[in-house]
């Protein structure tokens, strides 16, 4: 609902998973609803489903590995709400946790959110190709004009599908604008062991070739005056600050930030709780040959009430992240 109601021009939305269902099977259910429900607004969409390589190395837990850490996590953690299981299992079972081998890890973390009991029935004695969402981006492109160019890229990763979706719209009586909606690798390491057998050796090395990668790609098939940027890039002036220096150097300026704005993954947010390692700006819309910026501020960060388990009603964040919006001007067609 809150994204039909929006009034921007074009959306870039991340993590629009695909979901599992029971017998191991991946649906589409949630995609769908979001493009049902938004259409009328938006009636241009675009979005690439990806799956994993061949190749990709599993993931999952035997019963025998996943033992010693769910009796330590059970015994100390087993009250604890799914959004900071994540931190006490690491200050109370960081042994267990790290004794475990990267393809259980893996899983473990990627379901993390979930109450302790549905992480250990995804993931003991489970063994799935090693990708989480089933190899899925999570990109959706929306829009309120046509699309003249529709393109996909797949950047290399591990653990989780990285992507970039290029579209060109041309506003009414306007010129044409290059948009390129993405989310970049997300840096871990806090928490989890770089897999082994990457295309990298860490996070950081990750976020800054997909960066690069990228930037590369839009000088390949950029043709408008005007290119945005737009997305979770997990990186920031505060979190991974050199490869937030690479798109800078490549001449794009970063609105959100030349407002004042400090933080999109906010402790203040009602689904982080003030939990672990928060306040920082890693999403941007980086911006081009744009004419003139007239705003650049925070979106979708209001709570909104829903209802709870009990009938009651609860203050809820829509996203962990806080969006953010950018209105510019475009040069003369």
């Amino acid at each position: 609902a809150a994204v039909a109601a929006s009034e921007a021009d074009v959306l870039c939305l991340q993590e629009v998973w695909t979901n599992q269902v029971e017998g191991s099977g991946w649906t589409t259910e949630v995609i769908d609803q979001l493009l049902t429900g938004s259409a009328a607004a938006f009636p241009h969409q675009y979005w690439v489903r990806t799956t994993p390589p061949e190749d990709a190395e599993p993931t999952g837990c035997t019963v025998e590995e996943s033992e010693p850490l769910e009796a330590c996590a059970e015994a100390a953690c087993g009250d604890e709400a799914p959004e900071n299981l994540g931190d006490c299992v690491l200050a109370e079972c960081g042994a267990e946790f790290n004794a475990l081998p990267a393809g259980c890890q893996s899983c473990l973390v990627s379901n993390l959110g979930k109450p302790l009991t549905e992480i250990v029935e995804a993931c003991k004695g489970v063994t799935t190709d090693g990708i989480v969402y089933d190899g899925h981006n999570g990109l959706m492109v929306l829009s309120k004009h046509p699309f003249d160019v529709e393109e996909h890229l797949a950047f290399d990763y591990a653990l989780t599908a990285r992507s970039a979706l290029h579209v060109r719209v041309t506003p009414p009586g306007e010129s044409a604008v290059d948009a390129y909606c993405t989310h970049l690798a997300s840096d871990l390491s806090a928490s989890l062991t770089y897999p082994e057998g990457g295309s990298y050796s860490s996070y950081e090395e990750e976020n800054a070739a997909q960066s690069q990668a990228l930037l590369d790609w839009v000088e390949s098939t950029r043709g408008a005056p005007t290119v945005a940027l737009l997305g979770d890039f997990n990186h920031g002036p505060g979190e991974l600050p050199p490869n937030y220096q690479l798109m800078l150097q490549a001449g794009y300026t970063d609105p959100v930030f030349d407002a004042g704005v400090s933080c999109t993954f906010c402790g203040e947010n009602t689904l982080l709780d003030e939990s672990g390692d928060v306040d920082d700006l890693i999403d941007h819309v980086y911006l081009q040959g744009a004419e003139a910026v007239v705003r650049a501020e925070l979106a979708f960060a209001d709570p909104v009430d829903i209802e709870a388990a009990d009938g009651g009603t609860q203050s809820s964040n829509l996203s962990d992240h806080y969006g953010i919006e950018v209105e510019f001007t475009l040069p003369s067609p």
